[in-house]
């Protein structure tokens, strides 16, 4: 059951990299700006490495839209903060890309409390995953380690369940920005802007579902009288 449970978790992360552009590999957020090596783009790698990189943008950008006084929200009684969430992800990276590099580097989030404090902490964990990703050869990474439940699995594959825990997160903190009235920088023509700017591809829009009541068409009471006549009513 519990290889099942990891196979289809990187079948469906698998999915996701087919799908995402890979043109995000940029200078790590809030980093020293030198350009980290990259996989060979002949590599099985590749495509991991570049949607990490997408992935990183999207979920730091989106975090850092949240003003400090809404790091307390929760959209019901019990479930995480948004600021607790933020926690989460950097004990997350450090867990996954620990696996990775053969470590347990902890959670070094598990206490701060300001905005600032914790973006640099997810910066920081992100950094970690930059470093740990330079190390990694194709080599290293189809070595089979201990896995969670001591099953063995490839190195490598915790990367996809970084990508994964990342992604989830991404969407759901979404949710808590849309709630307090904020549009997620992706979603915002100006953001999206600033991203594209600092891409040489392209990126497709994403779209959040939610849609306003102003752009919602109601049909005029005609059509829908209409539409509910049975065939051959005469009413």
């Amino acid at each position: 059951m519990r290889t099942t449970s990891l196979a289809r978790s990187v079948v469906v992360v698998s999915l996701v990299i087919l799908g995402t552009t890979p043109g995000l590999a940029q200078a790590p957020p809030g980093g020293s700006g030198a350009s980290p090596a990259q996989p060979a783009p002949t590599s099985f790698l590749a495509p991991a490495r570049a949607t990490w990189e997408s992935t990183r943008m999207l979920v730091l950008g989106l975090i850092e839209a949240m003003p400090e006084d809404k790091y307390d929200f929760k959209p019901t009684p019990t479930v995480r903060s948004f600021r607790e969430v933020v926690v989460h992800l950097v004990g997350e990276n450090y867990l996954f890309f620990g696996r990775v590099a053969g470590e347990n580097l902890g959670n070094p989030a598990q206490n701060l409390k300001t905005r600032e404090e914790l973006l640099k902490a997810l910066r920081e964990s992100y950094a970690y995953g930059e470093k740990v990703w330079g190390d990694l050869t194709e080599e290293k990474a189809l070595q089979m380690v201990e896995g969670r439940g001591g099953q063995k699995v490839q190195r490598w594959s915790a990367i996809l369940l970084a990508i994964q825990d990342n992604m989830n997160h991404y969407g759901n903190l979404v949710v808590y920005l849309r709630l307090n009235g904020l549009v997620p920088p992706r979603s915002d023509d100006e953001g999206l802007a600033d991203v594209e700017a600092a891409s040489p591809f392209r990126l497709p829009r994403l779209h959040t579902g939610i849609a306003s009541s102003q752009s919602i068409r109601r049909p005029d009471a005609s059509q829908d009288s209409s539409a509910r006549r049975r065939p051959g009513s005469s009413r």
